[in-house]
């Protein structure tokens, strides 16, 4: 059976020079099991099943995407061994 990833999301906002509003997620992700971080997990935002951004977790299983402008987005978490995880 495979794992399954939880993960904690913190949303910023940031407001700049114009009118668009600069925003930011960050979190961290956890295997729900044990409760120790998961490093090197890609994670991903998606807006309409656009990829727009990327990156890996840190050996803390800690993430910051920058630079997102404000708006709806999916963030999805894979892992191999563990399921893809998807959050609104």
């Amino acid at each position: 059976m495979k794992k399954l990833i939880s993960l904690i999301i913190l949303f910023s906002a940031l407001s700049g020079f114009s009118q668009s509003i600069w925003g930011s997620i960050q979190g961290v992700i956890l295997d729900s099991e044990t409760g120790e971080p998961v490093p090197f997990a890609n994670v991903v935002v998606l807006q309409n099943g656009i990829r727009i951004l990327g990156t890996t977790t840190d050996f803390n299983g800690k993430y910051t995407l920058k630079s997102l402008e404000s708006g709806f987005y999916n963030v999805q978490i894979a892992y191999v061994g563990f399921q893809t995880k998807r959050v609104s």
